[in-house]
């Protein structure tokens, strides 16, 4: 189990290296959306309300938009 997590860790730390080398960012816009598109699973804003955090939402939004960015990325670098 640890090997695991050692290997997660190094993984999202190789990622972030990569995303701040090539500057690579979600947009505020784009977070709004997808971070909009999770709200509308609940049933009314009042539920959404209560059972997540704004701020939380926007980072796991942020983060999610980030890495699949980074691997957009990698994806065009090894087709060459």
């Amino acid at each position: 189990m640890k090997f695991f997590w050692e290997k997660k860790i190094k993984n999202f730390l190789i990622l972030r290296a990569i995303q701040t080398k090539e500057k690579i960012a979600a947009d505020p816009k784009e977070i709004k959306e997808a971070a909009d598109e999770v709200l509308t699973r609940y049933n009314s804003a009042k539920e959404a309300e209560r059972k997540i955090d704004p701020d939380d939402l926007y980072e796991y939004t942020k983060e999610k938009i980030e890495i699949r960015k980074t691997l957009e990325y990698l994806e065009v670098l090894t087709k060459d």
